[in-house]
């Protein structure tokens, strides 16, 4: 199956809010890709995993975090000093595996000069946000070795 109607196919599975049409979630994962805003691991053209992230300015953050009039498709989601990661996922069999490592290596790889990184989080009682900037992010690299 092709890239692209792969990650339709998981976007339909894991999101039952479904913002996007199919044709809508085709161009988004189009200019994603195009834009080295989604990283994928796949195997002999299988996806895998993916960790997808967009680069914002302080302005776009906050109306990330309160998902208030912001649209990824009609913004420009490849330059500022925040990476974002918007999407982390991973097949079920796949999990534990260091699949996951992997995609974030990817994502600091290609975020290497941001100025903060930031990621959603949740359980299953909180949703969280978490702030790392350059230095604490290295330092939290550090303690991993």
């Amino acid at each position: 199956m092709e890239i692209i109607n792969q990650l339709v196919t998981i976007y339909n599975t894991l999101d039952s809010d479904r913002a996007l049409t199919d044709l809508e979630a085709k161009r988004y994962y189009s200019q994603m890709l195009a834009h080295g805003r989604l990283h994928l691991y796949t195997d002999r053209g299988y996806v895998i995993g993916l960790i997808e992230s967009w680069r914002l300015d302080y302005e776009q953050l906050g109306r990330v975090i309160c998902w208030h009039e912001f649209n990824a498709l009609e913004e420009d989601v490849t330059v500022g000093p925040v990476a974002y990661i918007s999407d982390i996922w991973v097949r079920p069999e796949s999990r534990g595996t260091g699949k996951t490592k992997i995609l974030i290596e990817m994502f600091k790889q290609a975020n290497s000069d941001a100025e903060y990184y930031v990621s959603h989080r949740a359980n299953h009682k909180v949703k969280y946000y978490r702030v790392y900037d350059k230095c604490t992010g290295y330092k939290h690299k550090l303690k991993e070795t």
